[in-house]
């Protein structure tokens, strides 16, 4: 099985992409590896402030779908 880096990086060459270009590109994503994971981290607690406070608060499936607005002139004429 082929190792995904040499897939991508396949891939991009197939594109056009040079293989110097591509080699920067991964030395640069390298770089900001810890930057990439703390935006990761910090999205992932948001996440989960996120479903925390649903839950609390018992949001449901029902609670985010849409209405058609049937049925409402037969409860406020």
């Amino acid at each position: 099985m082929k190792n995904s880096n040499n897939s991508n990086e396949e891939m991009y060459l197939s594109m056009g992409i040079s293989k110097t270009v591509y080699d920067y590109g991964c030395v640069i994503e390298k770089s900001l590896r810890e930057r990439f994971d703390e935006v990761d981290r910090n999205a992932e607690y948001n996440q989960l402030k996120v479903v925390k406070a649903m839950q609390q608060h018992q949001v449901s499936e029902a609670c985010l779908l849409g209405t058609t607005g049937y049925g409402y002139a037969t409860r406020f004429p």
